[in-house]
């Protein structure tokens, strides 16, 4: 169970990052 919310905490993460860099992307235009 621990290492199942770890797991997902990490997924999270992972699309929070891409989605900050889309983010970025789309204010340096």
């Amino acid at each position: 169970m621990v290492k199942f919310k770890i797991n997902n905490y990490i997924t999270l993460e992972e699309k929070e990052k891409k989605y900050y860099n889309l983010l970025l992307q789309e204010l340096r235009r």
